[in-house]
């Protein structure tokens, strides 16, 4: 089996790194580069090279994808000797599976031209899983460093599409120069955290996330409350509300609270736009309002609700003072004649 092979060619190379991994796993910094700094000195004949161990001994590098958290590759880049390209290459990524020593290829970036130097850096978005591998692959065959001591490379030498598994040749004393940059991709929305996705709260958007910016203005009516309200992205916005007052029951009793609700209404507002809400007050309000004095006041509860694009809503509370009708004077007046028709009632009742 590939595995049992590379473990007796290494010893206890790749377990150690097994471990390595995981304990570096706490403290990891973004961006990780995992791969082999090795020089390209030659093409294999087999279609595809993995990288299975690059001398961790002696290396700065790991080899495997870290340990916990799915990331995605954003960029690799191939170092080469003097006369050897210019190449084709893909990176590819590949992961373990079963017992019988198969690999599954679980992406590719495009192929790019590998020429001689260091100064083949490509970008790329490759999801993988934790401890996924990296290789090289071209029609011509694979880029690899020969005479590289304690380390491994698997070869396959069959066309491999992605999602099929593949028996590999393990090769001892050979590299992959292939390095690979990746980032955590912690929403696993397939792309890296940070630089590829501009919106990591939400997994479904990985540009700018949505800018809802609720700028409500309201003005008062006898009839209604208008309200002004502008956002920044595209969103549905929601207005609803209620009137509440306390009152003290005709038959005497404690004091009771009535609430009155306001009819909600709905609208799209395009991105930058003013949009007007009119919310009416019911008839018990204005009838209510009727016999207040204008220095009395309720208090109508609005509530605000925009929802982005993407089903994120953003929430805003309005307090708005309704004034009474009734101007000073008339008020004070009109309780007057009322106490004073009230009292013969009451002398007749002590008759």
């Amino acid at each position: 089996m590939r595995r049992a092979a590379a473990i007796a060619v290494v010893g206890c190379v790749v377990a150690c790194a097994l471990v390595g991994a995981s304990t570096a796993s706490a403290i990891l910094i973004w961006p990780q580069q995992i791969g082999d700094r090795c020089a390209a000195t030659g093409v294999a004949p087999a279609q595809s090279a993995i990288l299975d161990n690059n001398d961790l001994v002696h290396s700065d590098l790991q080899f495997l994808a870290p340990p916990e958290t799915p990331s995605v590759i954003t960029g690799w880049k191939v170092t080469t000797s003097p006369g050897v390209g210019p190449t084709p290459q893909q990176i590819v990524a590949i992961r373990q599976v079963g017992e019988g020593g198969e690999d599954q290829l679980i992406g590719e970036s495009a192929v790019e031209t590998a020429v001689f130097g260091a100064a083949n850096e490509f970008p790329t978005r490759i999801p993988v899983p934790e401890y996924a591998q990296i290789g090289l692959r071209g029609p011509g065959g694979a880029l690899v460093c020969a005479e590289q001591s304690m380390q491994l490379a698997g070869l396959v030498a069959d066309p491999w599409a992605i999602g099929e598994s593949r028996p590999v040749k393990v090769e001892s004393d050979t590299g992959v120069p292939v390095i690979a940059t990746l980032e955590p991709d912690r929403d696993g929305d397939g792309y890296g955290d940070l630089t590829q996705d501009q919106c990591v709260e939400q997994p479904a958007i990985h540009t700018a996330c949505p800018f809802v910016r609720l700028m409500p203005k309201t003005t008062v009516f006898r009839r209604g409350i208008l309200l002004e309200l502008s956002t920044g992205d595209p969103t549905k916005v929601e207005v609803s509300g209620q009137v509440a007052w306390g009152y003290r029951p005709r038959g005497g009793g404690p004091h009771k609270r009535l609430v009155v609700g306001l009819d909600a209404s709905s609208q799209e507002v395009g991105a930058g736009a003013t949009v007007q809400f009119w919310v009416p007050l019911p008839e018990p309000v204005t009838r209510r309002l009727a016999k207040l004095s204008r220095k009395e006041k309720l208090k109508a509860h609005l509530t605000v609700v925009a929802t982005d694009v993407v089903g994120h809503q953003t929430r805003r509370e309005l307090n708005v003072q309704l004034s009474g009708w009734v101007k000073r004077k008339e008020a004070r007046t009109t309780r007057t004649s009322r106490s004073q028709s009230a009292a013969p009632a009451a002398a007749t009742l002590r008759r």
